[in-house]
């Protein structure tokens, strides 16, 4: 079954498809499994995919690509055969999922890729560099990612020489 990332959270966050994991989380599986990377192409469940930074480089520039929101758009609608209109709605569609459900104090796993999550900081005493004055800085929760072991392990593949 080959389905794209976004679409598959899309379609498991509307009907409920994901199952919630052993950390109370929910589990989104099965979704884009990437097997191996070469030369700026992305071998996904057998397809190969340009890369995003190749299709955004200009005259093959080295140098890292800010990347932004229309570049991943087209790339989506590339390697799942959407239209822009589609593939912008599945972005939307995935950003939104993983912003409430974070929002909401949920885990989000995707195999292969990494977990989202809300971490709590403590509160803490600052100091204002002008004055020197002390101030109490209040506990928070921020959004986190942390990249799974296959994603870190493509993206050091990818930068050593």
């Amino acid at each position: 079954m080959k389905c794209s990332l976004l679409l598959a959270l899309a379609f498991r966050a509307q009907s409920g498809q994901g199952f919630v994991g052993p950390t109370g989380g929910l589990v989104l599986s099965n979704c884009v499994s990437v097997a191996a990377r070469s030369n700026n192409n992305i071998v996904r469940r057998g397809v190969a995919s340009t890369s995003l930074k190749a299709a955004a480089s200009d005259e093959g520039s080295d140098a890292s690509v800010n990347l932004r929101k229309p570049a991943v758009v087209e790339a989506i609608a590339e390697r799942s055969n959407l239209d822009k209109n589609q593939a912008e709605a599945a972005l939307a569609a995935f950003t939104d999922v993983v912003m409430q459900e974070v929002a909401d104090g949920n885990k989000i796993s995707l195999q292969g890729f990494g977990t989202f999550e809300g971490r709590a900081r403590k509160g803490r005493t600052g100091r204002n560099p002008r004055t020197g004055e002390e101030l109490k800085i209040k506990a928070t929760t921020a959004p986190a990612f942390s990249a799974s072991k296959a994603f870190k392990d493509m993206v050091k593949a990818a930068h050593t020489d």
